[in-house]
């Protein structure tokens, strides 16, 4: 009797097992699918949305080609102003140039003025002291 309650219990337990795996079985082959499924449409997603960033791409490079034809056929306008502001900009320098030299003489001439006070001013004491 002991030895059929233990073959009833084994039994048991090989058919609950193979049932609980039979049926990991199935659910994980379930998701397997899933996932197959999964990535052949986020596949599909990649490759769509690479083909709309290609498009995007060549219009920027249409946009881009354009917007340089354009920007050269109107150089004519800009030339000569790009040469004007040279020019200025040449003129200015040497203003400056003259104006700082300017201001340099003054500076030199007004520092030579007050040596020259000094000694008229010290000559005078000197010549009051010796009288």
């Amino acid at each position: 009797m002991f030895y059929e309650i233990c073959f009833i219990i084994i039994t048991l337990s090989i058919v609950i097992l193979t049932t609980v795996v039979t049926t990991a079985v199935f659910k994980s082959a379930d998701a397997v699918t899933d996932a197959k499924k999964t990535m052949k449409k986020a596949g599909e997603d990649i490759q769509e949305i690479s083909e709309e960033g290609i498009k995007l791409l060549r219009n920027i490079d249409d946009l881009t080609e354009d917007l340089r034809e354009k920007s050269e056929s109107l150089d004519f306008i800009f030339k000569p102003l790009h040469a004007l502001n040279e020019e200025c900009s040449t003129e200015i320098e040497k203003v400056k140039k003259n104006d700082y030299e300017d201001v340099a003489q003054v500076l030199e001439l007004v520092t030579s003025g007050i040596v020259l006070f000094n000694k008229i001013k010290g000559g005078f004491r000197n010549h009051g002291k010796f009288r």
